[in-house]
């Protein structure tokens, strides 16, 4: 006949305590590995940009390389996004949407499924998803400058105004920088951080896109200087 030993209940308490603690060490860290969904979005909508981007820099038939400028044919074989003359593909069956400052927008929206006539070139170029993600894209084009600025919530917040900042570290709001070569680049801390969390991108050069930071793009002769303004 064995004799059975239980536990005492101050062993049983002090069990219990030693579980309270590593329970409460524990729970922070495993909330922090709670994916953000805000950030999942972001990447989304990134990933997407950049493909459609490429896509459209490396198509001739949207972008020719070659347009009149000043009266003379000038060619930018590196920078395609420069042209915004109409291509040879009439992509939404409107030359006038098809060319001219919100080309690239217009581009860009009819990948995502938007109807041209849902776009709105009121104050810079707006639309919204069927996944309720608001666009706001501007683009500087001029004789020798190229910048698209892209701003976009992946809340559907048309105020496009919950960009990250020192009591927001949360956003919704996120900015990028499309330059005339086709490259995507972060244009604010948020955009920048969650790039860099993944391991193609840790040691990648992203720009040094600051929270305020904007790009020039001046195009001249072939070639491309792009300066940070602070």
């Amino acid at each position: 006949m064995f004799n059975k030993k239980g536990y005492t209940l101050s062993e049983v308490l002090i069990t219990l305590g030693i579980i309270g603690i590593i329970a409460a060490v524990m729970l922070p860290a495993a909330n922090n590995v709670k994916p953000n969904p805000n950030k999942m979005a972001f990447l989304k909508v990134y990933d997407e940009i950049s493909t459609q981007v490429r896509n459209f820099a490396s198509n001739s038939r949207y972008f020719p390389v070659c347009q009149t400028v000043g009266g003379a044919n000038r060619c930018f074989p590196e920078y395609p996004l420069f042209n915004t003359t109409q291509g040879i593909d009439n992509i939404l069956h409107d030359i006038q949407q098809n060319m001219g400052q919100n080309k690239l927008c217009y581009l860009l929206a009819d990948s995502m499924g938007v109807d041209a006539a849902n776009v709105d070139t009121t104050n810079g170029c707006t639309f919204t998803t069927q996944r309720n993600i608001s666009f706001n894209i501007n683009t500087t084009r001029n004789n020798n400058q190229f910048l698209s600025t892209v701003l976009f919530d992946v809340t559907g917040n048309n105020g496009l105004n919950n960009l990250y900042n020192a009591n927001n570290v949360n956003p919704t709001t996120f900015r990028l920088y499309i330059t005339a070569d086709g490259n995507v680049y972060p244009g604010d801390f948020a955009s920048d951080s969650y790039i860099r969390t993944r391991k193609s991108t840790k040691n990648k050069n992203l720009g040094n896109a600051g929270n305020n930071a904007n790009f020039v793009i001046n195009i001249g002769d072939n070639r491309t200087v792009v300066n940070f303004i602070n």
